[in-house]
């Protein structure tokens, strides 16, 4: 792979780092707003609805980590 392809990796590398740390804000804002709901709300479905809803960013946030390290391996030319 010749350099400016190399660079353009490392660019989407870069931005998949800034939607994976905006990822992760929400995802932590989401799962403090669920600790502090009142119990009888946490249990219900409202509260079990954001509880999924916190579970799918955490996989998506597993699926752009996982991409990244992939580019990177591109990027390094170990892949």
């Amino acid at each position: 792979m010749n350099k400016e392809r190399r660079k353009i990796i490392k660019d989407v590398i870069a931005k998949l780092d800034d939607a994976y740390s905006k990822l992760e804000e929400v995802y932590e804002s989401e799962y403090e707003a669920i600790e502090n709901m009142p119990e009888n709300l946490r249990y219900s479905s409202k509260g079990e609805e954001r509880e999924e809803t916190a579970d799918y960013i955490e996989e998506h946030m597993s699926t752009v980590d996982s991409l990244r390290c992939d580019l990177e391996e591109i990027a390094e030319g170990t892949r």
